[in-house]
């Protein structure tokens, strides 16, 4: 399975959960994860898409480090099934019934303003 399927199949897990998972690209800072994932309750989480039987890069893993410093959570997700695994833990706190409505109107832009399918 390729990275951008393994994207795919992220973005649709974390909609199901009633969040969002944008993509994250923090100009001048390289390094940082794929993905930036809001959670319902307020619950944040990175998360860093590879490639089956890719690793992340040492700067990756220092913007890692540097994320759970802070006290985040960041996940590296390279196979469908620890794309699911990241799903069941993002089911691990009860979700407030606002959280589907959030994300209902995070996925109500206009197709042109989609940027889950934009190359980057």
């Amino acid at each position: 399975m390729k990275e951008k399927s393994l994207e795919r199949m992220l973005v649709r897990a974390v909609k199901q959960s009633g969040g969002v998972a944008l993509k994250f690209v923090s100009p001048g800072t390289a390094g940082v994860p794929d993905r930036l994932v809001l959670l319902p309750g307020g619950r944040i989480r990175f998360v860093e898409m590879k490639a089956p039987g890719e690793k992340p890069t040492a700067l990756q893993r220092l913007r890692h480090a540097q994320l759970r410093d802070l006290g985040f959570r960041v996940a590296v997700a390279d196979s469908a099934e620890s794309v699911r695994a990241f799903a069941e833990e993002t089911k691990e706190a009860p979700a407030p019934a606002q959280g589907a409505a959030i994300a209902q109107r995070f996925g109500a832009m206009p197709r042109e303003h989609d940027t889950e399918n934009a190359e980057g």
